[in-house]
């Protein structure tokens, strides 16, 4: 089960791995370094997207709290090509394709990569507190 604790734990690691992928940008590292900073961005970023479509935006959009449910509304309108977006931009930048294109492929990653931090924000700042209050959200991971 989802929690307050893990979203923002996950959103932190999401943040890091999103870092790594700047630098790897900022330093023109070569295509293996880049292609891998994304898969491996990718592969913690698709999972924790699904989560929060399948679970967090769902409760929140059927909140008796009316701001709730507005607001992950607009959240969803606002987001909801990202998890596509994203797959999309992993299956096209193939390292052949970084090779034959990296300032492409650099702008490309940069801004989805912007996308992705204002989804973050959002989450963290406005969608996450609303959901812990009205949408059964526990705090903490429960004790396995």
């Amino acid at each position: 089960m989802l929690s307050f604790e893990r979203l923002i734990r996950e959103h932190r690691l999401i943040s890091q791995l999103g870092g790594q992928l700047r630098h790897a940008l900022s330093i023109g590292a070569d295509t293996a370094a880049a292609h891998g900073a994304m898969t491996t961005l990718s592969d913690t970023l698709i999972a924790h997207l699904h989560a929060e479509d399948s679970e967090i935006y769902p409760q929140l959009m059927i909140s008796r709290d009316a701001g709730a449910a507005h607001a992950a509304r607009v959240a969803v309108e606002r987001f909801k090509t990202l998890a596509s977006d994203w797959i999309a931009h992993v299956a096209f930048w193939t390292p052949s394709a970084i090779s034959q294109n990296r300032p492409g492929f650099d702008a490309a990653t940069l801004a989805i990569l912007a996308r992705l931090d204002a989804r973050i924000a959002q989450e963290n700042e406005l969608l996450y507190p609303m959901a812990l209050s009205t949408a059964n959200l526990p705090l903490r991971d429960q004790a396995a």
